[in-house]
């Protein structure tokens, strides 16, 4: 029983990235929360691992996870004119028309997704 619960984990989990072409797992070494709401309902988060920071300035549809608190959460960009929010994800982070990651004075913001 344990080892389908364990089968059905890995897979919700892989299908949650299916929608992004790229994907990066951050470390507590990776990036730094200089910011966030009481309710975790923003994070500003500064990115310190320069390869990392290459990466999400250069490119498109990319998903992120992180942990805050022992958990861990998913973040998709979400183009800055839309009304409606990614699914699968806890986190969203504004994009271009493009797909690009859209900074704010060097820091990424993350919107917490309510219901998730």
């Amino acid at each position: 029983m344990k080892k389908i619960i364990y089968l059905i984990f890995i897979l919700l989990f892989a299908m949650n990235f299916m929608s992004c072409k790229k994907h990066i797992k951050l470390t507590f070494s990776d990036y730094e929360i200089v910011k966030q709401n009481n309710d975790y309902t923003l994070i500003e988060m500064k990115i310190r691992n320069e390869k990392i920071l290459n990466r999400l300035k250069s490119e498109k549809d990319i998903s992120l996870t992180f942990k805050l608190n022992n958990r861990l959460y998913v973040a998709k960009g979400n183009e800055i004119v839309k009304s409606s929010v990614p699914v699968d994800c806890d986190y969203f982070f504004p994009t271009d028309d493009a797909g690009n990651v859209v900074f704010f004075d060097d820091k990424l913001f993350l919107y917490k997704i309510y219901g998730r």
